[in-house]
């Protein structure tokens, strides 16, 4: 499984939002949403952040 559809599972198992997590990423929804589906690479340091917001 791609490392983004394991952020989205991990996401959807907390019913956390992409709103929310963009919010707290800094960033767009649209852009956290490509991240989920892989259309764009996610960085070390984001998944670090990604973590920390999951846990």
């Amino acid at each position: 499984m791609e490392i983004g559809k394991k952020i989205k599972k991990l996401r959807e198992l907390r019913n956390i939002t992409q709103e929310y997590m963009a919010e707290k990423l800094d960033t767009s929804q649209q852009n956290y949403s490509r991240w989920e589906k892989g259309e764009i690479e996610i960085t070390v340091s984001r998944l670090e952040q990604i973590a920390k917001i999951l846990d």
